[in-house]
């Protein structure tokens, strides 16, 4: 088998010569004869690196940062590329759920918000976007324990769709929970007359059911 002391030598000597692919190789061997979660996640990430930065293959890299952080949760490097590759448009999702899963392991749940608040951001119309601050409502109640900042995100849902029933449930249910029905009212008001092609009749029924 590879001897550790020789591969990391030959890990020196390629990083020094610039050649990527050789230096790849031989930090896929270091990976298989490393015995230590925390040097393997290292290793990984540079692999990884070496798949995005220097080979283009994004979805190679992402699933070696997947790996990394299997081994090591907390791995920073991991972690912050996996929040780089969320720029990219074709590898947003699976970078979003890898990101998802580790900040929800690691209980850092403002950070998992501000994962959510991306996910707002990147939407790309009225309903996604009602949808994924819906999500992050539920992020803000049940992980960071902020009512009152979930039921800004659900008021915020209800501006881009103020006929969403969910919306509008979870509206009714929070500004319950806050003693906020002002807030709510004005919210839901100020979202009806934004909407003016919603039939009169509907209108009627949401502001009746709602406010």
């Amino acid at each position: 088998g590879d001897e550790p002391t020789v591969l990391v030598a030959l890990d020196r000597l390629f990083a020094r010569l610039g050649d990527t692919r050789a230096l790849a190789d031989v930090l896929e061997r270091r990976i298989a004869v490393e015995n230590e979660a925390a040097a393997q996640a290292d290793l990984l990430h540079r692999v990884a690196s070496l798949q995005i930065g220097e080979f283009g293959q994004k979805s190679q890299g992402l699933a070696t940062l997947r790996q990394a952080l299997e081994r090591v949760p907390d791995h920073l490097l991991s972690r912050q590329a996996l929040e780089r590759l969320l720029e990219d448009d074709a590898l947003f999702d699976d970078a979003f759920e890898a990101l998802e899963f580790v900040l929800r392991a690691l209980s850092l749940s403002e950070d998992l918000a501000k994962l959510y608040e991306r996910k707002v951001a990147r939407a790309h119309n009225a309903r996604d976007r009602a949808r994924a601050r819906l999500e992050l409502a539920g992020v803000l109640e049940e992980r960071v324990g902020d009512r009152g900042r979930a039921q800004r995100a659900v008021e915020a849902a209800i501006q881009e769709e103020p006929s969403d029933e969910d919306a509008l449930a979870e509206l009714e249910r929070l500004a319950t929970a806050n003693q906020g029905w002002a807030q709510a009212a004005d919210a839901l008001a100020q979202a009806l007359d934004a909407a003016p092609e919603l039939a009169p009749a509907t209108r009627t029924e949401i502001g009746r059911a709602h406010v």
